[in-house]
């Protein structure tokens, strides 16, 4: 495998038994391409080396590979392994990325589908609400968010649900973001481009937009002070004012 790819002494070398062989070295490419860090992509090729190491060990082949055995895995390496939350986050988002690849190479048959969208819109909302929920560990509140930006993004690029991509240009985001953000208090526009960038990320992941397209969302400013309390009116003063006015000394020191 290619030299600069495998730093790390647990993935520098492939082993005979490892049931993913050259697949890694290809993974390790796209993940550079894709211009992801080295540290990502050393944890994304040490997961994957662990989970094909556990998948020979159960006897499994490669085609049955899945996110139900990746689950498996993960419940029967916990005990022994003290898998803490960011830790399992790590584990799933690499080999969701793996499985990803491997189905797009024609290794692993694609997840089942119990009910398949029916526009282009409705099927890319749900292939990002799926890798929110199994790549990232977002909360539920967070992965609501994204998918509510997502989802006004293409309604304002498709029409009758299909997508036209080639409007999905850099001015067309920057026009979103500032008019989606431009009306939000304290952190809400931050939030916009935040969820914006995030899908992007994933339809660069998805190899259906070209890398660095989510460089073209603005940076939002974070006013420390935006969102101060409305001050108080001279009622609300005058009787505050008014509670301590007794006619004591201490009320008039007060």
């Amino acid at each position: 495998m290619s030299k600069d790819a495998f730093t790390q002494p647990s993935v520098m070398v492939p082993q005979a038994s490892d049931p993913f062989g050259a697949h890694l070295e290809t993974l390790a490419t796209a993940l550079r391409d894709q211009h992801y860090a080295a540290s990502t992509l050393h944890t994304h090729l040490r997961e994957a080396r662990a989970f094909g190491a556990w998948l020979t060990g159960q006897s499994y082949p490669l085609h049955d590979c899945s996110e139900l055995l990746l689950e498996r895995s993960l419940h029967v390496r916990a005990p022994s392994v003290r898998l803490h939350k960011r830790r399992r986050q790590r584990i799933t988002a690499a080999i969701h990325r793996l499985l990803e690849h491997l189905r797009r190479a024609g290794v692993v048959a694609p997840p089942p589908v119990e009910c398949q969208p029916e526009t282009e819109v409705q099927q890319w909302l749900a292939r990002y609400g799926a890798h929110r929920d199994h790549v990232q560990g977002l909360a539920p509140s967070t992965r609501r968010k994204y998918l509510f930006f997502a989802t006004r993004l293409l309604e304002t690029l498709s029409h009758h649900g299909s997508m036209t991509w080639s409007a999905l240009t850099a001015d067309r985001i920057i026009a979103f973001v500032q008019a989606d953000a431009t009306p939000r208090k304290g952190f809400g526009p931050h939030g916009t481009a935040t969820a914006v960038r995030s899908f992007l990320r994933f339809l660069v992941v998805q190899q259906r937009l070209p890398a660095g397209l989510d460089l073209a969302i603005p940076t939002v400013r974070r006013w420390s002070h935006a969102a101060l309390p409305q001050p108080f009116s001279d009622t609300d003063i005058n009787q505050m004012l008014q509670c301590w006015a007794d006619g004591t000394s201490s009320g008039t020191r007060t």
